[in-house]
């Protein structure tokens, strides 16, 4: 699997152009024979990606504190 010349991250989300040219990225790294399976968990995890990235340009995102606080009542 080759490495894209580009990474697929920018931090900038917000254009369309962006979008397509990270599509076109994963697809050229992707083996001849791919699981349809794999191809689809890999998009997901990436639509997870942009929509967290968009979060936190929106403000919206968890302190790194407050995910530490969280972490330990859930481990007890």
């Amino acid at each position: 699997m080759g490495s894209p010349q580009q990474p697929l991250f920018n931090g900038s989300w917000n254009h369309e152009e962006e979008s397509d040219r990270a599509n076109q990225q994963i697809v050229a790294t992707l083996p001849e024979i791919v699981d349809v399976n794999d191809q689809i968990e890999r998009l997901h995890l990436l639509d997870k990606i942009e929509q967290a990235e968009k979060q936190l340009a929106r403000g919206e995102g968890v302190p790194h504190e407050t995910s530490k606080q969280r972490l330990s009542l859930w481990l007890q």
